[in-house]
């Protein structure tokens, strides 16, 4: 079994690759702004982030070839590596070559000046990649457990001058149990919220903390941006049997889409990033999965599936259709919204 060494953070900039296993979001951020503080102090650092498992990979080591648009110093992350099938391949320079491979050959040898951050949720890794990194550039993070989500919220309520009455701070903690995700979602969330010098009470916690349902339909916007039907109709199933209705999973749904329009053309426009919450309605942590979520889909996919979902909404209210139909019809035709943009690219 392959021993994981800790990484001396001085010799990422000479590694230029490092790849980090495990983990939940929470450590992965401590991680990312730990090397980001040792290689630029606090200078402004353009951290641009690809997903292995959507077919980013070639567009993760491009960006680390590239010039940053936004600052002098830039991090390029490639998440979910376990994702990336050796057998993956893409169109580049009119021949095929498998994305694995050029992975590998990266890593090997490694060009441009920027790092390149890899991370994999699972330690089952093809051994001729883990052979292609130095052993001291492969590091195990650990998740969060329940004590350390509390100690860390506590940490960052005194950080945003938040305050909890006692039954209201427990709710929160039982709420995102050990989901350290849902906890920093959730956090920012009734941050916005609060009026600053009152505490969060119960009945804050009880209207706004996510839901679980809120939590599946992101689950089912991933699904949908892979064009994954059957998938997507079984997390709609799934819900259907915990009972929520379909007006507030379609609710959702678009709440979803318009943030992520609005994240997708903020993007486009290279908006200064303090425009963003204003214009969102969302900050922080949340604003940051939005974010990635948007990537998942051009900005036409968005318009499109923001009219499906007006249309759904105004059928499963008028009565004359069946709602649970109406909601399954919506999935199918999302999960069709970037098929449709593709073959209008052709």
């Amino acid at each position: 079994m392959r021993i994981f060494m800790n990484i001396s953070k001085g010799e990422i900039l000479k590694k230029k690759v490092v790849l980090f296993i495990d983990g939940d979001d929470l450590q992965k951020e401590k991680m990312i702004a730990a090397v980001e503080k040792k290689l630029y102090g606090d200078q402004d650092v353009d951290r641009m982030i690809f997903n292995a498992g959507e077919g980013q990979t070639a567009r993760a080591i491009e960006e680390v070839l590239s010039f940053s648009l936004f600052s002098t110093e830039k991090i390029v992350i490639l998440k979910e590596l376990d994702k990336l099938g050796k057998d993956e391949e893409e169109e580049s320079g009119g021949k095929k070559n498998s994305k694995f491979d050029a992975l590998i050959d990266f890593i090997t040898h490694p060009r441009g000046d920027t790092p390149l951050l890899l991370f994999a949720d699972s330690k089952k890794l093809p051994k001729r990649l883990l052979d292609a990194l130095e052993k001291d550039a492969v590091k195990e993070l650990k998740k969060t457990d329940v004590n350390q989500i509390r100690e860390e919220m506590i940490r960052r309520c005194k950080e945003m001058d938040l305050s909890f009455t006692a039954d209201a701070f427990q709710y929160f903690i039982d709420s995102v149990k050990n989901d350290v995700t849902s906890a920093l979602m959730e956090l920012e969330k009734l941050s916005a919220w609060s009026q600053k010098g009152e505490k969060i009470t119960l009945e804050d916690c009880l209207r706004l903390i996510r839901s679980n349902h809120e939590e599946q339909v992101w689950g089912l916007i991933d699904e949908v941006a892979k064009q994954e039907t059957e998938s997507a109709l079984k997390k709609l199933y799934q819900q259907f049997e915990q009972g929520e209705e379909p007006i507030g999973i379609i609710s959702v749904l678009a709440s979803s889409f318009r943030r992520m329009l609005i994240c997708k053309s903020l993007t486009m426009e290279h908006a200064p990033k303090e425009e963003w919450s204003k214009k969102t309605g969302i900050s922080g942590f949340v604003l940051t999965k939005t974010t990635e979520k948007s990537r998942k889909f051009s900005a036409e996919a968005l318009q499109h599936g923001i009219r499906l979902l007006r249309c759904a909404d105004e059928d499963s209210k008028g009565g004359k259709s069946d709602r649970f139909q109406v909601a399954e019809r919506l999935v199918i035709d999302l999960c069709r919204v970037n098929e449709v943009d593709e073959k209008n690219d052709d």
